[in-house]
This record gives C-alpha cells, structure tokens and sequence, in this order.
C-alpha cells in the first residue's frame, strides 16, 4: 500500500468491479456479524491502497485492483494466513512489525477499529464475494422509491424527512428540535439569497401568526430579486467567471452580460433543463434570441491566452480541453478529464469516450486567443439611434441597388462606354533593369534582369483624344511570370510605388499631368491605390502574394483633366518600390480615356470583365452588372458618401456599447481526432462526436445541442442527481454526495441514496423547476431542526451525515462582505451591470503590463458602486480580489464545484481593518446612536440581544469612549477611516468600535 494521490491524471482504475456495491456506510459501533468484503474491506482498500498497488504501478509485485490480484499476492507471497490470521502478509504490514514502514505508506495508520475488522475478515476466511451488478450507482437512471414508513409519525412535513428520519431510527437517534423563528428567518434568507433579513422583514415573519407563515417567508425569498444573486454565485465558480483573460497578460474582458443572464435565468424560474441547453447550445436553437447566444457565454468564459509567439492552435484545444471538464462536472459530477491522455483508470470511460466528447466542443469559430465572436449589447437609447441609423442605411443601400429603368439604362451606358471609351495603341517601352517586350495585344512583358528596384518608362501616341481624363493600368497574368501571376516576385506580387506622367507636344516640350484620384479593383491591405499619385510616401499598390485572384487580371485607373494636341505623346514612368525589393510589374498594359465619368468609376474586377465578354448573359450576369454599377458609379457617388458616412456613426456607436463573448460554429466542419497522450502535436485516429456509452442512450445530434438534449434527458443517470445535490449541498453546507464533482467510483457514495434519487426524479417529473424543489427542502422538518450541537452527537456523528440537526457553518466569502454592508445599511442592492472594484490594499495588481499601460489600474470605486455586493466584485484571475481569497474563493482559473471552509486569524484581521468593514462599522454606529443597540444587534445576527449581550457590549463602549476622550487624534483617524464626517466626537467613536465588534461576531458571518 502506499501514498494516495488525488490527482486526475494519475488515478487508477480500480477494477474490484468499479465497487458499484458500495452504499452509505453505517456508523455504528463494529457488529459481530459477517464482515462484508464489499462494504468494509474494498472501501478501505480503495481509499487507501490502490494508489499504489495497481496496474500501472504494482508496488512490491502487489495489486489490489482486482479480485484476482487480491487472491494472488505480490512478490512476497499471498496476503492472508487463513490458518494464523494475526501472521496474514497484510495485518503484518499493516501494524509494522516486520521493521518496514507501516501501511498504508503516507498515511495516517488505520484505526483499531478499521485493524480489528480485516483481521475478522480474514479469521472469517477472507471471502472476496463477487459483485451483484457491474454497474456503479451513479450510472444508472435514478427511480423514485416510496418514503420509507417511520416510528415517529408527526415529524415528518415532507419525503424528505421521511427517509431522513428512517434512517436516524435505523442509528438509534432522534432529530433535534425545531430552530427558534429567528433563526429559522436567518438561515433561508442566507441560504435563499445570500443576505441577511432585514429587521423590518424580521418583524413581518415573527409578527405572522396565521398558518403557514414560514413557508410564506419562504416564498417572498424565493421571489426576491437577490435569489437570482445569490444562485449566481454558486455558478460563477462552475463557469470560471473572471473579468481577465488569465495567464500572463490577463486583460480585461466583458463577460458580465451572462453573469447578469444567469441572474435573471434564476429569478425568472428558468425550468433547468433549458437553461442548461441555452448555455450549451444556444447558438444553435431556431432564430436563436440575444439572450440565448448571451448564454453561450458559459463556455467563453474560459482563459486565453494573448501573449505574442505563442501557438494559437494549442491554446485553442487547451481551452476545448477546458469545456469538456467543465462540461462534465458541472452537469455529470464525472472526471473525464481523466481520460485525456489514456483510459480512466476508475470509471468506464476511455480515451476515445473523451474525444468523442471534445468533437462536441471543437466546432466553435473561438480560436483560445481572440475574445471574438462577441456579441454587442448597445444599450436602450443607443438602441434607438442604432435602429434609426440601420434604416436610413437599408434606404440607401435599396436606393443605390434599385432595379429601375433609369439603373438599367445607366448600366448599359456604363458598358458601351467601358467597351468603347478605353482606347489601347501600340507603346514604346523600355526598363532601367528588365528587358521590356511590347505584345500584340498592345501589352508588355517584362523578362530578363529581376533587380531590386526597377523604373519602366513607356511612351503611346494619343491619335484621337483631345482630352485626356484618364490613364488606366491593367495587371496582366502570364504563364512566364510567377504562379501564373502578374508580378515578378517569387510571389506572384507586385507593388507599384509611383506613377509619374506627362505629355510630350511635337514641338519637344513637355506638359506635366496631373492627377486627382486613383482607383483599384484589388487592394492588398496597408496598399492604398492613392499612394501612386501622392508623394511617395505611401507603399504603393498591391493587389497582394499568393492569392488565386491573382492569377486574373487587375486594373488602376488614375483620374486627371489635360487638353491634348494633336500628334502629342503619353509618357508614363512606373516606378516600384524599394522597401518591398524586387517586386516588380511583370506584364501590363496602358489605355487611355476621355471620358470623365468612366475614369472616376472604379474598374470592374475580373468576374465583371469576363461577364462583359459573354455574347449571351444570365439574369444572374445581369444582377452581378448591376450591382457592381451600384457601387461604383459616379452618378452614385453622394449616394454612397452619405452611407459611408452613416455606417461610419453606427461603427463608433457600437464601438461604445459593452460586449459579451459568445459561442458560434464552424461553417466548414474542423476534422475531430484523438489526440495520442492528450498532445495537440500527435493526432491519432479520427473520431465523430458521441457520448460515453457507459451513461446510456446517446445523443441523436452530433452536435452541442445534441449533448445538451442528452444532458437533459430523463434517462440520463447523472444530471438531474448532481444538480439535486448541489442544491442540497447549498442548504446544508453539505451534499448527499460530499463530492460533488465527484460521482465516479473514486467519489463518496450517497449518504441517504433513496433521498437523492427520489428528489432527483422528483424535479425531472416537476418540469425542472429549481424553485420548486427548494422551496421543498427549506420546508422540510430537517431543514427547520436547531443546530445546537451536543456531546453526544458530536461524538456519533462529528460530520452530521445524519442529520440529526442543521449545520452550522461560515457563510462563503460573498456573504461575510454582505452582511456587514446590509447590516450596516451601505449596502447598494442595485441587481447586475458592470463589475466594480470596491477598495483593496494598494499594490495587488502591480505588474509589467500595468507599469505600461495605465488604464489598466485598480481604481477605488466611489459613491454607490463602492457597496455593490461581492458577487459583482472585479474579478482579475492572476490577482484576485484578497478579501474573496481569505475567505477561500478560488482563483477561477477552472471550473471549481465546491468550495473548501476554513478558519484562519488573518480572515479576523480582514473583517477588522479591511475599509468597507471599517466604513460598515462606521454606518452601523450611526445607526446604533440613533436608534438603539438591540436594533443593531438584530440587524447584524439576526435576534434579539440577551442582558449578558448588551452588558458586554456596554462594558466595550464605555471603555472605547475613555480612550477616545484621552486621545482626539485617534477619533479623527477613525472617523476619516469610517467615513463619517469630522469633527467626530469620542461618543461617536466608542459607538464605532461597539460596530465593529457586533460585525466581527462568529454569530455575524455564520449560518445556524
């Protein structure tokens, strides 16, 4: 035996027939039946042993994951000693008393109780019984079970504590009695809505006398708008909500509009079932609304990584990889993570059962580094402006599309003229570097030297034109040049740096042309057509490297206005640009025009042109004309100014409103493969998307909706029983299931499995209606039990598994800030929006990207948003806020299902010095001078103060008030510290601190 380890990738598949047996375990004293192998012995070996002594790492020869390999031994012979039980191989190593260490290796030793029963096991004859089913519990489909028949008859109020109570009988104990109405008031409204109930809404309950006036408190809990906070909150961890991307950069992101759609999920009782599949697949359900594609959001939650030489590729499985554990816990309480790099080693769940699984995921346009695809959420009034802009657009755009006479007419001049009006003659033409070839086309090749830098100087006669209003230069491919392209790089590219132009008159002199605008049917991008006319500052035209529509030809046309004379020469000198060497124009040819029009207008693409050659043309033809004509018109040019101008306002609005990243699929499919060892680098065969054969029926859709409909199905084993829990788990600190990420045969087994499976049915059957089934549980009679521990339970029951009472226990970090602010009545309820960032120490985000840039700062807030409640908290994952972490909130870097509880002196120090304590304490006490210590002392715990209470709390204020009338300093460093106003006076002081102390009280932060 030997060291467990809990982490996923090293667990070991424990083949004592996946201990499917394994039920609650009893907690009574050893009986002197029949030691049960599968209940007493396996558990043990299980939790304790199989770590070490397995398939993958049989230490000493020994394996105990199987009952073939128990029976056989390791390499220093059998295990038991049927003949002398007290010599059996396994008690030896157990107690040590061979000299080596004592087993299990790296834990503590088992218990004398655990000892006595294996070696009664084996004094038995060590019967290794065979397994009744090969199925674990949590793999098969819950069924309802009728509540079991109960000695005390009056207790029970529902099912629930019918099974509850059936088996404290079977235990020999007795539930406690019900909590007094102010602690029963406390206890829902923390758990229900995360806040402690007002005084008034105390006083509301407690002065209710009719029947049933707990469960109508229940119900005005149920539909507070903070229930949806306070269920968000449990999510929020589940999702890996965060405001930053995570690694090392960490930028911000906007996420908050889900974390607002999960809020209002829960208030509006979204049945389970759909809100489960909206934030799986909401992209993908018919005319998806804004909401549902907000709930995608679930799974953009996940980090990215946005550092420059990284492999996008990999972060992008690492963040697919990500959604599948998520995935799997939040819905399945399953570890397939585990199967990421080889077969589970506990549950029956292989390699390729994980990738079928990640095929679901590996379809989304995300690509683990880019927040696209977002979502824009202008707000209501940039909503209407939006609206108003799209529509004078939509005008606009019919407008310049119309199909009118006057269009059709417009385009059949434009092609007479396009036809007619570029006229090409014979040029000259020669190079500084290459050897330049006039074709019969009137076009020129380019062959020979290949220099860096080249300049082409061509001269054609003008015979025909008396005005000059264009120059068009068309790109030309040939089979000579470079894929067939019309460049001379081994690209294919060119880049045309300059065009200078003049007319050369017979008498000798020359007549600069000037320029005004050039247009192009291709651009690469950062090559403005401008820059061959400009100064030659810019890169020059480019229609761009490696493209197939290079390999068609491209046209600039060049815009001026010079009288010709008769007998008068163009002569053109292209130059090409030196930054970009060696791309150089490899075929091309000059025409001219006179006509104004057809040089403004933007030259037809290749598609265009090749549509102009066709003797015969289809309506498609004719739409493909037309549109072009469209956008590139002159006579349509204020037409298209005015849009641009438009769409120009609408861009800068949307660039204002928040955003939220969302899920969309591929177009074209991504091929799915498993990935060998879990490597991106070595993909294996391929694979479909599918689920896990060991849990049932599959999906009928091999796509997110599909898993998201299996999740959901009534047959599926695992969904409804972990959210049951979960819920459970919220009400009694504790779930049925005490992992509840858990399921698996390396999870703890239910302690009341009727229960489970029952409320499981129960809400699937009810419509998945959360509400309902907590409204359920918070009435039952367990729920209302008091928490009072006694000796004797603590000693039968230290865990209270039973139940015999209610938990007592620390609320979770977003409470303890809270109550101190609605105590105090700083609290700002104001539900959803941005995330804030309340007050934190100084320091906590220094780093090296916010030494650069400066927006990305923690800056204090002030006013109202200083006092939104904690689930609202700017959550940055490489520097979380430090009082949610004191109070063991995790880091979010991953999907996280339950949250530790501890104790610590530095979370007494937080609640003390932390500012919105101090500025709480500072409210709270203005409260307390006006309106008495025993409505503070309510607002803070709950109840009424006892004498001994209020005698302790007067003994601290008079003491407080002395040291303040000797020190005046010290009560003007806290009434700047609390927020009140100066000159504060020692009274005012001593009250202050009596504050702090009511909100630093163990009964202030915990739930009873």
């Amino acid at each position: 035996m030997g060291v467990s380890l809990r982490a996923k990738s090293l667990l070991i598949w424990i083949a004592l027939p996946s201990l499917p047996w394994l039920g609650a375990l009893a907690i009574d004293a050893q009986s002197s039946q029949k030691v049960d192998f599968a209940k007493e012995i396996a558990p043990v070996l299980k939790a304790k042993c199989v770590s070490c002594h397995n398939v993958i790492s049989p230490s000493g020869g020994l394996r105990l994951d199987s009952l073939e390999a128990i029976r056989k031994g390791g390499d220093t012979g059998p295990l038991f000693n049927r003949a002398n039980p007290k010599e059996s191989l396994l008690l030896v190593r157990i107690h040590g008393s061979d000299g080596k260490p004592k087993m299990p290796m790296g834990f503590a030793p088992l218990d004398a109780k655990t000892v006595s029963t294996i070696q009664t096991w084996i004094e038995q004859g060590a019967e290794l019984q065979a397994p009744q089913t090969q199925r674990h519990w949590a793999y098969i489909p819950p069924t309802k079970h009728q509540p079991p028949k109960t000695k005390a008859k009056s207790w029970p109020r529902n099912t629930i504590d019918s099974f509850i109570l059936d088996r404290l009988e079977r235990e020999g104990l007795k539930p406690s009695a019900e909590a007094p109405p102010e602690s029963l008031a406390r206890r829902a409204a923390l758990d229900l809505t995360g806040l402690p109930p007002t005084v008034e809404q105390l006083d509301a309950f407690l002065n209710d006398r009719r029947p049933q006036a707990y469960e109508r408190y229940v119900d005005r809990l149920l539909a507070s708008s903070h229930y949806g906070e306070k269920m968000a909150r449990t999510w929020m961890d589940l999702a890996r909500y965060a405001d930053t991307n995570g690694y090392e950069k960490d930028l911000p992101r906007s996420m908050w509009a889900w974390r607002d759609w999960v809020i209002n999920a829960f208030n509006q009782n979204k049945p389970y079932d759909k809100f489960v599949v909206e934030q799986l697949a909401g992209d993908l359900l018919p005319d998806p609304s804004k909401e549902q594609f907000i709930a995608t959001g679930f799974h953009r939650n996940s980090m990215l990584n946005d550092e420059g030489g990284i492999d996008a590729e990999e972060f992008r499985i690492v963040a697919v990889m990500d959604r599948v554990e998520t995935t799997a816990t939040t819905f399945m309480g399953t570890t397939l993570a585990c199967a990421q790099c080889h077969d589970h080693k506990f549950d029956p769940l292989s390699q390729k059962d994980y990738y079928r699984f990640f095929a679901y995921f590996n379809q989304s346009q995300d690509n683990g580094r880019d927040v696209a695809p977002v979502l824009s959420l202008p707000n209501p009034d940039q909503t209407l402006v939006l609206d108003r802009i799209r529509t004078e657009i939509k005008k606009l755009t019919l407008a310049i599309g119309a199909r009118t006479p006057k269009s059709k007419a417009g385009v059949d001049d434009w092609e007479h003229r396009f036809s007619q009006n570029w006229l090409t003659s014979l040029p000259e033409a020669k190079a500084e570097g290459a050897t330049l070839t006039v074709l019969p086309d009137n076009s020129v090749l380019a062959s020979g030297a290949d220099p860096k830098a080249d300049r082409y100087l061509v001269s054609l006669p003008l015979e025909g034109i008396a005005q000059l209003s264009g120059v068009r230069i068309e790109a030309l491919p040939d089979p000579s040049l470079p894929h067939g392209s019309s460049g001379r790089n081994f690209n294919g590219n060119f880049v045309l740096h300059k065009v200078i132009a003049k007319l050369h008159r017979a008498g000798g002199s020359d007549e600069p042309v000037l320029f005004q605008t050039s247009k192009a049917d291709l651009v690469q991008a950062g090559h403005n057509p401008m820059d061959v006319i400009n100064d030659g500052s810019g890169l020059g035209w480019a229609p761009g490297a490696f493209l197939p529509e290079n390999r068609t030809a491209h046209s600039i046309v060049l815009s001026t206005s010079a009288k010709v004379l008769p007998n008068d020469r163009l002569i053109l000198e292209l130059r090409h640009q030196t930054v970009h060497p060696n791309h150089n124009l490899g075929r091309f040819r000059v025409s001219v025009t006179a006509d104004a029009d057809l040089a403004r207008t933007v030259p037809p693409p290749a598609k265009i042109v090749s549509i102009l050659a066709k003797k015969q043309r289809t309506p498609a033809d004719a739409a493909e004309l037309a549109t072009f004509y469209s956008q590139a018109s002159p006579e349509l040019s204020e037409l298209r100014a005015r849009q641009k101008r438009l769409q120009t306002q609408a861009d800068q609005l949307q660039a204002r409103a928040p955003t939220v990243m969302v899920l969309r699929e591929l177009e074209k499919k991504r091929a799915n493969r498993l990935l060998n060892r879990g490597d991106f680098r070595t993909p294996g065969e391929r694979v479909e998307a599918g689920t896990p054969a060991s849990l049932g029926t599959p999906s009928l859709r091999q796509d997110r909706l599909g898993l998201a409909n299996w999740l959901v199905s009534h047959r599926h084993p695992l969904t409804a029983r972990v959210q049951v829990n979960r819920l459970w788990e919220q009400c009694f600190g504790r779930g049925l299931v005490a992992t509840p990420e858990d399921f698996g045969t390396q999870g703890d087994s239910p302690s009341h499995p009727e229960l489970l499976d029952t409320l499981s049915v129960e809400l699937m059957e009810g419509g998945w209606i959360l509400k309902a089934m907590l409204r359920k549980i918070v009435t039952s009679a367990t729920y209302r039990q008091s928490s009072q521990l006694t000796p004797a339970m603590a000693a039968r029951d230290p865990n209270n598994v039973l139940l015999a009472r209610a938990p007592r226990y620390r609320v979770e970090a977003e409470s303890v800030r809270d109550i101190a602010l609605a105590a105090s009545g700083l609290l700002n309820r104001k539900i959803g929006g941005k995330s804030v960032m309340p007050p934190q120490p100084p320091g906590i985000w220094e780093n090296s990207f916010t030494f650069y840039d400066t927006k990305d700062r923690w800056l204090d807030a002030t006013g109202p948003n200083r006092y939104r409640r904690g689930l609202y908290t700017f959550w940055r994952r490489t520097a979380p806020y430090p009082m949610a972490l004191t109070f063991d909130t995790k880091s979010r870097d991953m999907c996280v299902a339950t949250r530790s509880r501890t104790n610590t002196p530095l979370q007494a120090l937080n609640t003390l010095n932390d500012p919105t304590f101090v500025e709480a304490a500072g409210a709270l006490a203005l409260q307390l001078s006006q309106k008495g210590v025993a409505y503070g002392f309510r607002s803070v715990t709950s109840r009424s103060p006892k004498a001994t209470d209020l005698a302790a709390l007067a003994a601290l204020r008079k003491q407080a008030r002395a040291r303040y009338e000797k020190d005046p300093s010290a009560v003007t460093a806290l009434m700047k510290a609390a927020g009140l106003k100066n000159p504060g006076t020692p009274d005012l002081a001593s009250w202050v601190l009596v504050a702090s102390a009511l909100l630093n009280l163990d009964e202030a932060v915990t739930r009873g």
